[in-house]
């Protein structure tokens, strides 16, 4: 697309362009992404985009590698990651990886973005998409269980989107929550750590941890509960609830066409919904960078 010229060209015979972390954030603006994220659930629906179940393959002590094949009429990609959250304890982060996306014509490699970004990008984008499509309206205070890399990620889209609304943060501790607050407060003002009681006008809840799943306290007040994806089946989920309140888990691709659908066939009102994906599958990728088509809106699904 045009707001992406670099990645319009084909690879050189030499070697394809590697974009890192800085420079994959840059091309993945929060907006483009969730209006493609939009656009390929509702292809993958319609089998126009296939990809086989997520491979995951143990790798040394706790780690895993995962394997992540789509293919569409313009392109195919793989996201090969890996996932060691013993990480945490050395500092450095849990997931490693790239996307690699090549030519569906002629198999050509187009260029390889950075996994880990890409992924966070990814589900802080399907949260937001859930949020457009079955919160009856624009939330003005959201309460986000979690203070790990997937929460940084919420708040940046979050920020991107929802500007003025505020942002109560609950961690394992009050301390851990009041430090994530603090640290990211220069790119959402309005963010602060969620008093013991929760505030009865908060209309939207996201939980992007596991801790929180055993015993999540969810406000009357709010709209919807939004569970992001969780890597290992051990994890523990937020338990489904019907209420007067969309409560959602879409861990996958799957499951985010799934609710997709629903709301296209949903009354305006939009009645209570609870969707969860039952296999993996893929997830989201950025959008392509080609020239807007019939399959040009994509690069999603992982």
């Amino acid at each position: 697309m045009p707001a992406f010229p670099e990645l319009q060209k084909p690879a050189a015979s030499h070697g394809m362009t590697v974009f890192g972390p800085a420079r994959t954030a840059e091309l993945l603006d929060f907006r483009t992404v969730i209006d493609a994220l939009a656009v390929a659930a509702g292809e993958y629906a319609q089998g126009l985009i296939l990809s086989p179940e997520r491979m995951v393959v143990p790798l040394g002590d706790g780690c895993v590698l995962l394997s992540m094949p789509a293919t569409a009429a313009d392109i195919g990609i793989h996201k090969l990651v890996t996932v060691q959250p013993k990480n945490a304890r050395l500092g450095i982060p849990t997931i490693h990886g790239t996307v690699t996306v090549c030519d569906a014509a002629t198999g050509q490699p187009l260029f390889a973005l950075d996994g880990p970004e890409v992924t966070g990008r990814r589900t802080a984008a399907i949260t937001l998409l859930a949020i457009r499509k079955l919160a009856t309206s624009a939330p003005r205070e959201i309460l986000l269980y979690g203070t790990g890399a997937q929460a940084r990620y919420h708040v940046q889209a979050l920020a991107a989107i929802y500007p003025q609304a505020r942002i109560w943060v609950r961690g394992s501790s009050p301390q851990a929550a009041a430090a994530f607050s603090d640290s990211l407060r220069p790119i959402h003002p309005y963010i602060a750590a969620c008093p013991e009681a929760i505030p009865a006008s908060v209309d939207v809840v996201i939980t992007v941890t596991a801790w929180a799943h055993s015993s999540p306290k969810w406000p009357r007040s709010a709209k919807l509960r939004w569970t992001a994806a969780c890597c290992f089946p051990t994890t523990r989920q937020a338990p489904a609830t019907r209420q007067a309140t969309c409560c959602v888990r879409a861990s996958t691709g799957a499951g985010c066409a799934r609710w997709v659908r629903s709301c296209k066939t949903a009354p305006a009102a939009r009645a209570p919904l609870s969707s969860r994906a039952s296999a993996p599958a893929p997830g989201i990728w950025p959008q392509h960078v080609s020239p807007p088509g019939p399959c040009r809106q994509r690069l999603l699904l992982n």
